[in-house]
């Protein structure tokens, strides 16, 4: 039976929800973030944790064993190069 995730208002509490594994990696994730575009916005959308400067930069997301990246310029000239095998 599948465990239904209730939307957190907040990455903070985004990042509570997960088992300490998890969280760690997200930790890691937000930081790296944060390091590389410090007056990007968190943000929650789409259920998972994100950052927009001005438009969406880039989304993170956890799982019960994992944790994923989402790189959301897709569209941007600077990137058509390195994005376009995805």
């Amino acid at each position: 039976m599948a465990t239904k995730r209730i939307i957190a208002k907040n990455v903070d509490e985004y990042i509570r929800s997960f088992p300490p594994s998890t969280r760690a990696a997200l930790e890691k994730i937000r930081m790296t973030i944060k390091t590389a575009a410090p007056k990007a916005e968190e943000l929650i959308s789409y259920g998972i944790a994100g950052y927009k400067y001005p438009g969406i930069l880039i989304y993170f997301a956890g799982f019960t064993n994992h944790a994923s990246v989402y790189p959301a310029p897709r569209e941007a000239a600077e990137f058509k190069k390195e994005l376009a095998t995805y």
